[in-house]
């Protein structure tokens, strides 16, 4: 790798100066270097939510992205409580304009 960078995927240069090491401890039989990554689409979660949580931990889920939850009642809040597992936290970002 040369000083000046190296090409992405894409093809764009990358400013390998720029980049910097993230520490990770491995609490999982998983092999250190697998991240193991799920995009789900439950559409609504609201029935879902024990499911899903069972799903994250029977598969040791180091991050779960998951679109069309469709949160905005009161309910949510117990919702939410059943879908995130203990020592997960949620970063909720809902849709623009919706």
């Amino acid at each position: 790798m040369s000083e000046r960078g190296m090409s992405n995927q894409i093809g764009h240069r990358v400013k390998t100066s720029n980049l910097r090491g993230i520490d990770y401890v491995n609490h999982n039989p998983i092999p250190e270097k697998f991240l193991n990554i799920h995009h789900i689409d439950p559409r609504s979660v609201k029935n879902k939510a024990i499911s899903l949580c069972d799903y994250v931990l029977s598969n040791i889920l180091h991050m779960v992205i998951l679109t069309e939850t469709r949160f905005g009642s009161n309910v949510d809040k117990t919702c939410i409580s059943e879908l995130v597992p203990i020592g997960y936290t949620m970063k909720h970002v809902p849709c623009k304009g919706k």
